[in-house]
């Protein structure tokens, strides 16, 4: 027996030979990790949802997934139409009140104030005020790279799940290769991940839907304004784990 059949047949041995390379590749790979772990997660819960209908009605992925992406694409249009206008109008509003207050008679004859704005001034505060800048720039930068991230995930989970019932048997080719065994075990490997990563996501999920509707409830026995857009920023910001339930409240 070659040297090579015995560490095919030594199976720890191999596994973590595997497991190392699966470190290596991700190590390599870290520069584009957001993108693999948002497609990842999009992917997911995508063919979650199309494995649940499918044990009740049975057609193809294709006929779910597109539904579903359209009514997400929907609803983004929709918060972008809706929300994004009333926070720029609000940031507008913000800004004109704090510099209609510095331009009043009021800020003008208020000695306290007065003497804050020429203490101020002896603190360099240009120089700050230009370094506090750079920082928002920054930000609204990572925050454009973010979206970015989130557009070719989300396109990347489009492609990968209206294929899931082609996808074992590109996957069964893999296996049936010379280099078989190392599929094999990172199929293991991915197996046990996708297990433990789907209960963890649904307990999020399910934290996230209590939340949402005991605060859904709350809200609208105190009879507060907005009620649906709160109630879908609960819910979003619960499905963050630990923080983003704290947060919501």
């Amino acid at each position: 027996m070659s040297g090579y059949e015995k560490f095919i047949n030594n199976l720890p041995v191999r596994r973590t030979v595997v497991l190392f390379s699966v470190f290596l590749l991700l190590w390599f790979a870290r520069s584009i990790m957001s993108d693999i772990l948002l497609t990842f997660i999009f992917a997911f819960l995508v063919s979650r949802l199309v494995h649940a209908v499918q044990r009740h009605v049975h057609i193809r992925p294709f006929v779910i997934v597109v539904p579903v992406y359209i009514l997400v694409i929907l609803g983004l249009v929709y918060a972008a139409v809706h929300y994004v206008p009333a926070i720029i109008h609000q940031t507008i509003g913000l800004f004109n009140s704090v510099q209609n207050f510095y331009n009043s008679e009021a800020f003008a004859n208020n000695q306290v104030m007065q003497w804050v704005l020429q203490s101020t001034k002896s603190l360099n505060l240009t120089e700050q005020l230009k370094t506090g800048v750079t920082t928002v720039l920054q930000y609204a930068g990572n925050i454009g790279a973010m979206g970015l991230t989130l557009f070719v995930s989300f396109i990347l989970s489009f492609f990968f799940t209206i294929e899931l019932d082609s996808l074992p048997a590109f996957g069964q080719l893999f296996l049936d290769s010379p280099f078989g065994w190392y599929f094999k075990d990172l199929q293991y490997f991915a197996m046990k991940f996708i297990n433990t990563f789907g209960v963890v996501m649904e307990a999020q999920i399910f934290i996230a839907v209590v939340n949402t509707v005991i605060t859904t409830i709350t809200l609208l026995f105190l009879k507060m304004p907005n009620t649906p857009s709160l109630a879908i920023m609960v819910f979003l910001l619960s499905l963050i784990p630990v923080a983003g339930a704290i947060i919501s409240l």
